[in-house]
């Protein structure tokens, strides 16, 4: 193994759960997900050299998977429907049928969003990276960030049919199974 491959490794393997969950939330299909990661890996392998500060990796890899993802989306035209097997492996073993419903429910409607509203909210409601690693990630400012958010989180609360209104107060994130303010 070269040097070049153990460094990309050790970066890479912390991550792996993360990108793997993102493929999947992003894509809705196991087939496609494992698609998306290969070639986020290939794509992040082969630019590696271009990586000038080893900190900023989990945003080069997110965003080339990103990336990939929208090239996908052209190519295919669309998602194949999730089952509740696939997003069965989304959440943990402990989550009850109503909730794996809910979370079903939830991926139907952000199918519905678009790109930039998707991500964003996959990104830091799902998988909690903060504002600051998911403007990195998507390459916009933390005002753009904050507007797909709400508006993605609107248009989500919409589709979903929940009675509450969104909170206008666009600085306090609102889960979108749980409800409850997150930071």
């Amino acid at each position: 193994m070269t040097n070049k491959q153990k460094i990309f490794l050790d970066m890479f393997d912390p991550l792996r759960d993360n990108l793997w969950r993102f493929c999947l939330s992003m894509t809705r299909n196991r087939d496609q997900a494992k698609d998306l990661l290969q070639e986020t890996i290939a794509g992040a392998y082969s630019a590696f050299d271009s990586l000038t500060q080893p900190g900023a990796f989990l945003s080069f890899l997110f965003t080339i998977a990103s990336r990939q993802y929208q090239k996908m989306s052209v190519r295919t035209n669309g998602n194949v429907p999730l089952d509740e097997w696939d997003c069965s492996s989304l959440v943990s073993d402990t989550v009850s049928p109503e909730t794996l419903t809910d979370i079903t429910l939830m991926y139907r409607a952000l199918d519905q969003l678009p790109h930039e509203q998707k991500t964003a909210i996959v990104l830091f409601d799902l998988m909690g990276y903060s504002q600051l690693e998911v403007t990195t990630i998507q390459d916009c400012s933390l005002d753009a960030l904050k507007k797909r958010l709400y508006r993605g989180r609107k248009q989500l609360a919409e589709l979903l049919g929940a009675n509450d209104d969104i909170s206008d107060d666009i600085d306090l994130p609102v889960h979108p199974i749980l409800g409850e303010v997150t930071k």
